[in-house]
């Protein structure tokens, strides 16, 4: 299989709770303080070589993943740039309250149980990781694996598709997404597959213009037992891609692997194949 490209990405998650402020006497009522959060037990598995850069989000518990990803509804924020030589397995990060129009405002002094997430971010790619936290005191520690991936469903953009990955008069059509390492015909018969679009009855598939100028957009669904099923794919990792087609179903066709992949926190991803390359990730921004 002919590597033509590589975007490496995985998630991350964060929860935080805040705490709002009534006068109370010493020692009792919630602390209103400035909030900081502090996570640790970090590994190379979440900061690496290439990681600049950390967004802290904190959303009321229940906030839709759509809305998370747009920024919507933001109870608190804040950041941490990060730099390889003095990164020391954990990030303190001073919270703000955030207003989607013109960011980060005053500090945050809230209080409560609270949806965190936090994204870093590796040479343009990115990975998010979410986990409940109770904000309580002025500063509140977590580590790092209280935290879980988020599911966000995936679709795949594949821009200029040429006539010789996907000949014109082929209308049997499957873009397979596969454990690395499997033949064309552990594709064929969805053997090593976990996600696709199209097949026979073009499920998640749509396919624009003509020749070597077609786009193709696919609604990734899991596959299961060498079939589709009705649930979108939502895992992240790295992945091999596969382009499958033949005249009709039944006949011989053609499997060409593109490449490997890697799914993180955004739900579009785009490749331009008159580029070779994997494009910026396109859709809604976190």
């Amino acid at each position: 299989m002919k590597n033509v490209f590589r975007l490496i990405g995985f998630i991350a998650l964060a929860a935080a709770a805040a705490f709002t402020m009534t006068a109370c006497p010493e020692g009792e009522g919630p602390n209103t303080d400035p909030k900081i959060l502090v996570i640790t037990q970090l590994t190379d598995r979440q900061v690496t070589a290439s990681t600049t850069y950390a967004e802290i989000t904190v959303f009321p518990v229940g906030t839709s993943i759509e809305d998370v990803l747009d920024k919507t509804g933001i109870t608190a924020w804040g950041e941490s740039n990060i730099n390889e030589n003095t990164f020391k397995n954990s990030l303190t990060v001073s919270l703000y309250n955030y207003e989607k129009e013109n960011g980060p405002t005053d500090r945050w002094t809230g209080y409560g149980n609270h949806d965190v997430y936090v994204e870093f971010t590796h040479a343009g790619t990115y990975t998010l990781y979410k986990a409940g936290v109770s904000f309580s005191e002025e500063t509140t520690i977590i580590s790092i694996n209280s935290f879980n991936f988020p599911r966000i469903e995936k679709t795949l953009i594949i821009e200029n598709v040429p006539l010789d990955k996907i000949p014109a008069n082929h209308n049997y059509i499957l873009v397979a997404i596969s454990t690395a390492g499997a033949s064309p015909a552990e594709v064929a018969n969805l053997t090593k597959v976990v996600a696709a679009a199209g097949g026979q009855s073009r499920k998640g598939l749509k396919i624009t213009g003509s020749g070597n100028n077609r786009t193709i957009t696919a609604q990734l669904y899991v596959v299961a037992n060498k079939a589709f099923t009705n649930d979108r794919w939502t895992d992240s990792g790295v992945f091999d891609l596969w382009l499958v087609s033949a005249p009709n179903v039944g006949e011989t066709g053609q499997g060409v692997g593109i490449g490997s992949i890697g799914f993180s926190t955004r739900s579009t991803y785009t490749i331009d194949l008159s580029k070779n390359t994997i494009g910026d990730p396109v859709g809604t921004e976190p």
